[in-house]
This record gives C-alpha cells, structure tokens and sequence, in this order.
C-alpha cells in the first residue's frame, strides 16, 4: 500500500468504535526464522505519517497486531497506532513492524507501537494494557516515554517465544474444544506440537 495522505495506516486511518480479533500482515518472503514479514509495506510518499494498524484511536482495539514494513518518505512511524487519543483504549495487542522512517542520530520519529508528534511528544493519551513491541537487535529506533503516559512493554524473540511472557493472551495450545474457543492466539511450541 502506497498513499500520498498525511494520515497512513495498514488496517484503518481512524477508530471511534471497537476492533477485535484483527490483525495487519505482510507477506512473508523468506523461509527463515525471521519474525518480521518482510515482503509488502505500508508506504507514505508525502508528509504523511504512518501507523502499522489504526493511525488515531479513540475507541477501544483488542486482541490485534500489525506486522509488516512501514515506510515514510518524510514524516513518522508508529509500529501499531500513531495517535491512541484519551478515550483510546488498546490491550491485548503487538507490534512487530519493521519501521523505516525518516529517523536522524537522537530522534525518535520511528516509534515501535505509538508515535510521536513532529516536537517529540509521545501520542499516548489513552491506556495501554497488555500490549507489545517486538524489538530486534538491528532495531536503532530510540523509543520515547513520558511520565503519566502509557507505552507498550518491548520483547526480543526469546520473550515472544515464551507464551506465559505475554500478559493477558489467551492461546489456543490444548487439544481440548473448551480451552480452543475460550483462545485466541495461535503459539507453536516445537517441542510440544501446539
């Protein structure tokens, strides 16, 4: 997706109501372990910025992530949501975005789940709870926290490995139906055929 708008994002520009079970994704184009999907972007050419998922939210997200490459010619990115406004509400969702902005030495225009203003102020007027950001060792994005604000917890590939590290997230990791509808993320464990 490549737009021109000033407000870009992979799922939805604006969010007044309630999203559930929902999810932005790039195609894969390699095989390896790679957690990030590497082969479609969410690309603003203008001054625009761009969110993985939702670019303002004032109503409630759940149960949702965005994974994929963002990609601003001029202006910010934000890994999940650019603006989550004080009535925004978001739990129980990740970012796992590869984020390619226009980020110089000390500033923090790339975030990795909620962006900041073009005067760096964090965009997290809502609450936040249960929510995530992948983080890669080839990350340099600076990520920005103010007090009294809420920002989602970062976790490196062992972390996200590990299903009882993620707060909140109901899997599905049981042959038995009752727990299979009670969940609703997917975790595949190796060594236990989940």
């Amino acid at each position: 997706l490549t737009t021109r708008y000033s407000m870009t994002a992979g799922f939805v520009g604006e969010n007044s109501g309630k999203i559930s079970y929902s999810y932005v994704k790039g195609a894969d184009t390699d095989n390896s372990t790679n957690p990030y999907s590497t082969g479609a972007q969410i690309k603003s050419t203008t001054n625009g910025n761009v969110a993985g998922f939702v670019y303002l939210n004032s109503g409630e997200i759940n149960n949702s992530y965005a994974n994929t490459v963002l990609v601003s010619d001029s202006a910010y990115v934000a890994g999940f949501v650019y603006n989550n406004a004080a009535s925004g509400s978001i739990s129980e969702s990740y970012a796992a975005c590869t984020l390619n902005g226009v980020s110089t030495e000390n500033d923090a225009s790339e975030q990795p789940f909620v962006g900041v203003s073009n005067n760096n102020e964090l965009l997290s007027y809502g609450t936040l709870e249960n929510t995530y950001y992948l983080v890669n060792e080839d990350d340099d994005f600076i990520v920005r926290s103010e007090e009294g604000k809420d920002q989602a917890v970062g976790f490196n590939t062992d972390n996200f490995a590990d299903p009882d590290a993620l707060t909140g997230f109901v899997f599905i990791n049981s042959n038995s139906r009752t727990e299979r509808e009670q969940g609703v993320w997917s975790y595949y464990n190796a060594d236990n055929n989940y």
